[in-house]
């Protein structure tokens, strides 16, 4: 399983496999004006990369059908508004918006991402049974790691001053 996280950015259109791409990734960055859509019922086929179940995970059963039976476009608007997509900005804000998000993650503790996308991912193929199952072999893991060390202290110090904890630097351990 892949260990980062990954960032789809969408301006212009995101039709059939493109959309399917994007809804694969972790983080979908969508201009307000994108447009997404399944367009394999044209052909008389089924999103067959995932679309379906993912539309259907964030937005619920009864949308995913409407928007595979009847390959209805999604406005980055809409998206936004259904949980398709994560982030939604001004098209001329676009490539800013997913810069500074790829920074934040690039910089950050990659350990912790990779927990959270592993716990997702149990959490997705078996609901809060299955992520409730791994929960403490991923915490435990990080747990021991010398960035989770350094932010608990870091954390501990702050709150005894009152104030947000000051960014740290991860290595990865």
């Amino acid at each position: 399983m892949l260990k980062i996280p990954t960032v789809a950015v969408v301006r212009g259109i995101a039709f059939g496999g493109g959309f399917e791409l994007a809804l694969a990734c972790d983080f979908l960055v969508a201009a307000e004006n994108a447009t997404f859509r399944c367009v394999e019922v044209t052909t008389a086929m089924l999103p067959i990369a995932g679309a379906l179940q993912r539309i259907a995970e964030r937005a619920g059963r009864a949308r995913a059908s409407r928007f595979a039976m009847l390959g209805e476009p999604i406005s980055g608007t809409e998206a936004g508004a259904l949980g398709i997509a994560t982030h939604v900005v001004a098209e001329d804000q676009l490539a800013s918006v997913a810069g500074a998000l790829t920074h934040q993650l690039a910089t950050g503790p990659t350990r912790s991402y990779a927990a959270t996308r592993t716990l997702l991912k149990a959490w997705s193929s078996g609901g809060v049974a299955a992520a409730d199952a791994v929960m403490l072999d991923v915490a435990m893991e990080l747990f021991n790691g010398a960035d989770a060390q350094r932010g608990f202290v870091n954390t501990a110090e702050a709150f005894d001053k009152n104030i947000e904890p000051p960014a740290l630097v991860f290595e990865g351990k």
